[in-house]
């Protein structure tokens, strides 16, 4: 009789202890960091008083990616201010009376002369305000080319009036038959026969 009374009560107890505990059981689902947190605490339960260790999040790939095309960029700008280091300072125009070109040259495009640059056979002429290219007159003998491998084109706002000034200091028109009727330039010629154009910029277009 005592025996089957302790064999009720294991059973007893056996069915209680597979019950769920509420304290171990979590019904509700939890986001994974959290879960996480949870079962370090249910295994440790010092844990509690330790803060948890985060690793540190990884940048996002998108944000990698445009730091990686920013510094790119940088150094594609920094390249591209170095190859344009190069700039037009002075157009060098052989002559053969230097003062007489030079008395042009000066007066037609309202420069000055640099004296540092100038000597017996050569005149550097350049803009007043210094922003512009220079022209250079060297006085070395040659043949005038027709038609000319290199020419000016000079822009202006009143094309009729600049032409009539440029003749009065020693231009000559020079009439090319190819010259289309509506073409925004005239020909002309510097006092040496140097061919240039005087180019309608105040045009309608």
């Amino acid at each position: 009789m005592g025996n089957r009374e302790v064999r009720i009560d294991l059973r007893v107890r056996a069915r209680a202890d597979r019950r769920p505990q509420p304290d171990t059981v979590e019904r509700m689902p939890l986001p994974r960091a959290e879960l996480c947190d949870r079962a370090r605490e249910l295994l440790d339960p010092e844990s509690r008083r330790r803060p948890a260790k985060r690793l540190p999040t990884p940048p996002h790939p998108a944000a990698a990616r445009a730091r990686t095309l920013t510094i790119t960029a940088t150094k594609r700008n920094f390249r591209d201010r170095v190859d344009r280091v190069l700039r037009i300072g002075s157009i060098v125009l052989r002559v053969d009376d230097l003062q007489r070109q030079a008395e042009f040259w000066e007066a037609a495009l309202d420069y000055v002369r640099r004296d540092e640059a100038t000597s017996d056979d050569f005149v550097l002429l350049g803009p007043k305000d210094g922003v512009g290219p220079n022209l250079s007159l060297d006085n070395v003998p040659s043949k005038v080319q027709i038609p000319p491998r290199l020419h000016l084109d000079l822009y202006t706002q009143d094309q009729a009036a600049e032409v009539q000034r440029l003749k009065a200091l020693g231009a000559s028109e020079v009439h090319w038959d190819k010259r289309p009727p509506d073409a925004d330039y005239v020909i002309l010629a510097d006092p040496e026969g140097n061919r240039f154009c005087v180019v309608d910029v105040g045009r309608d277009p």
